[in-house]
């Protein structure tokens, strides 16, 4: 009676390239707040007080599945515990103070001596509400208070604003007062919805400068405050729109996601690229929507020295967008280098 072979060897181990791919693919994944109260609808009968409550708890459901997996990964094997801290530190993403309280548990991230990027999601997530649903603890000052130790080293960062967090300068003065802190930061993506910027204010003149913020990247811009009050060069007083770009002096990319007549805004002299989003639009795909033409001839966008490079960079698909040859013609006559690229695939 022969004996069954038995192979003792350990398990091939997979290439740590492909470890590291899983691993950091499976944890950005965790990212689901967004999406959460994107899809969020509202029950009439429902009290505002506990339609925060449910908001705070599912929020916190949503960290608690994201530490769930890192505790996961980090059991596989001592390979995986140090790809999984080493991503953790590297892609840092907050959107509850479950994620507060476990990076401020986290030693790997005081030893981290990258340049990590951070993902903060500003939600309800972070607040506990009494019966009149207001906030009883954990103050924005207080919660970037307890972030700036968390993400003093990153180089990049998106912030997201969800529809239910306050759109006033007693929320956005502490934003910008922690990217303030921030030296070594030098991308900002503010990511925040059209209700949003539209509701959005700040104390004016804006009492902040972030001479370190080289590339902004903004998913919208806030419109101007007063509509048939702001024109050309001129705006209301109290208009966002005239003095956001203000706080950011040495900018020299500005990418923005959804239309806006850029006749309005004022860029800083620094500015050297303008990415803007076209995607597929069917039944046509139009650049007619940033009005280029008529605000190049107005002074956007000028030259300011002998040296200065400038271009406008067209994130569009396979199909030329609408008004590209104008925009083209425009461009040539005022030195500006036009350049379309495509990042939607096929239409």
């Amino acid at each position: 009676m022969s004996m069954q072979f038995i192979d003792t060897k350990r398990p091939v181990r997979l290439p740590i390239e492909i470890v590291e791919t899983i691993i950091e693919n499976a944890w950005c994944d965790t990212i689901r707040t967004q999406d959460y109260f994107w899809g969020l609808s509202f029950d009439e009968k429902t009290r505002w007080s506990e339609m925060c409550r449910r908001m705070s708890r599912a929020v916190a459901k949503i960290s608690k599945k994201r530490w769930k997996l890192h505790r996961t990964f980090s059991l596989v094997c001592h390979q995986w515990r140090k790809v999984m801290l080493r991503t953790s530190s590297r892609h840092i993403i907050i959107e509850s103070r479950i994620d507060l309280e476990q990076y401020r548990a986290t030693t790997a991230i005081r030893q981290n001596r990258e340049r990590p990027f951070f993902h903060l999601v500003a939600s309800l997530g972070f607040q506990d509400f009494d019966s009149h649903s207001y906030s009883t603890s954990y103050y924005w000052e207080e919660v970037f208070k307890l972030i700036l130790p968390i993400v003093q080293n990153c180089a990049s960062s998106r912030i997201t604003f969800t529809h239910y967090v306050d759109a006033f300068y007693e929320f956005l003065d502490p934003v910008f007062a922690l990217l303030k802190q921030l030296p070594h930061m030098r991308t900002l993506y503010l990511d925040w919805s059209q209700l949003f910027s539209r509701n959005m204010m700040f104390r004016l003149p804006i009492p902040w400068t972030l001479p370190h913020i080289t590339y902004l990247r903004l998913s919208h811009y806030p419109p101007c405050a007063g509509i048939g009050q702001c024109s050309g060069a001129l705006h209301a007083e109290a208009c966002v729109s005239r003095y956001l770009l203000c706080g950011f002096p040495h900018l020299t990319h500005l990418h923005l996601e959804t239309p806006i007549f850029l006749k309005f805004l004022r860029v800083p002299v620094s500015l050297e690229v303008l990415i803007l989003d076209i995607p597929p639009s069917p039944p046509f795909t139009s650049m007619l929507n940033w009005n280029i033409g008529a605000a190049l001839n107005r002074g956007f966008f000028k030259r300011v020295s002998e040296g200065h490079r400038r271009s406008i960079v067209v994130l569009t698909g396979l199909e030329e967008p609408s008004g590209w040859l104008q925009v083209q013609q425009v461009c040539a006559a005022h030195g500006i280098l036009l350049r379309r690229n495509n990042v939607y695939g096929i239409n």
